[in-house]
């Protein structure tokens, strides 16, 4: 456990603990609960939260907290399901409903987002970025979640940007090295002492996350991919300012991960990460529409979702009525608007590119198979 960890959370880790092994899994909910209530108001730090409900100025939380808004939501879940399950948040004449896989679960991942919220708050430059020179290459080594970069970058972190930027529209190509938290907390999980049970249900849990380790990681290694295809000429000359080179590394992992959309009802369907268990499934869902972008002369096709208002920005910009006017294929890439190319046509056409092993193929010149004059837009 990091030493800057407050002690009244160490001292309700060991109660949570203490529960498990009596398997009283009701009490592991209520310990996690308290146990994020008091991180939260270790983290806030102001003396007129200290006696309220974390709901109450969780908001105020989501702003100083150095998590990701995927760990952000499953801490809320946490809280408000102690408040509905029997024994844990209030007295109840029914029987606990959570099991003992899922009490394991909820103790390894209360610890595991204690340890990086401080790890993070006490090292955080060097976790999110470090710059090199190696083998003529900038090496940027950044930390990412599913929705891109888990805070604002640091104002060091721009400059280091600026810095390989420059170099690498003059010729130094740059290079990513990628720490994905999906990866890092299933990896903490599975070798945390609680997962060296021997039990068939312990051991059965174990291999279903080292598939999910085995997932991240080529998850991982398709966003690296993709972003060290920035260094191309057809990318790199777009950019014009760090910003922009900021957007197509926050668009790289929705650009990869997807989701999908619900046709109906037309909206766009974020499923959030949650660990084996019983613990609930958040949803993000936006209303919105797919854009295509494909190339002219390859087999290359992918598609981007522009939520309500990016969507109405882009007609305003095309001068149409309705996305019915991008039916077919008949518009050009350089009619997005700077935002839309950055956040969202850059990277679907990256993670494109990367997944169909272009790069790869000797025939052709992936700065030629890269450059926006080739990739069109339109709505299927």
């Amino acid at each position: 456990m990091n030493d800057a960890v407050h002690p009244n959370i160490k001292t309700l880790i060991e109660r949570m603990e203490s529960a498990l092994q009596r398997e009283d899994f009701s009490e592991v909910l209520h310990a996690s609960a308290s146990i994020f209530e008091t991180l939260a108001k270790d983290i806030v730090n102001i003396p007129t939260i200290q006696n309220q409900t974390l709901k109450s100025f969780f908001d105020r939380f989501r702003q100083d907290s150095t998590l990701p808004k995927e760990i952000l939501n499953y801490i809320l879940d946490v809280y408000e399901m102690r408040n509905k399950t029997p024994l844990a948040g209030h007295g109840s004449t029914q029987a606990s409903n959570l099991s003992r896989e899922s009490a394991i679960v909820l103790c390894e991942l209360t610890k595991a987002f204690v340890n990086i919220e401080y790890r993070t708050r006490s090292s955080s430059e060097v976790m999110l970025l470090a710059q090199s020179e190696n083998n003529n290459a900038i090496i940027l080594n950044i930390s990412l979640s599913d929705s891109g970069f888990e805070k604002e970058p640091s104002d060091n972190m721009k400059g280091d940007f600026v810095e390989a930027i420059y170099a690498a529209q003059t010729g130094i190509p740059i290079r990513f090295q990628i720490s994905y938290l999906p990866l890092q907390l299933l990896e903490e999980i599975v070798n945390s002492e609680r997962f060296q049970d021997s039990s068939l249900n312990i051991r059965t849990a174990k291999v279903e996350i080292k598939k999910l380790i085995d997932h991240s990681r080529y998850l991982r290694e398709i966003m690296e991919d993709a972003l060290n295809l920035i260094s191309m000429k057809s990318i790199i000359n777009q950019i014009e300012d760090v910003s922009d080179l900021i957007s197509i590394i926050n668009g790289t992992p929705s650009a990869l991960m997807k989701g999908h959309i619900d046709t109906k009802r037309n909206l766009w369907i974020e499923t959030i990460y949650d660990a084996p268990g019983e613990l609930p499934t958040k949803q993000n869902r936006e209303k919105g529409d797919w854009i295509d972008v494909f190339h002219k002369n390859l087999k290359l096709a992918s598609r981007f979702f522009l939520g309500k208002e990016q969507t109405q920005t882009l007609l305003d910009h095309m001068g149409l009525q309705s996305t019915a006017g991008l039916i077919g294929g008949g518009w050009d890439y350089y009619d997005l608007t700077m935002d839309i190319r950055f956040q969202k046509a850059i990277p679907a056409i990256l993670i494109e590119v990367v997944t169909n092993e272009v790069a790869k193929n000797p025939e052709l010149d992936i700065n030629e198979v890269l450059h926006p004059s080739y990739w069109r837009i339109g709505l299927s």
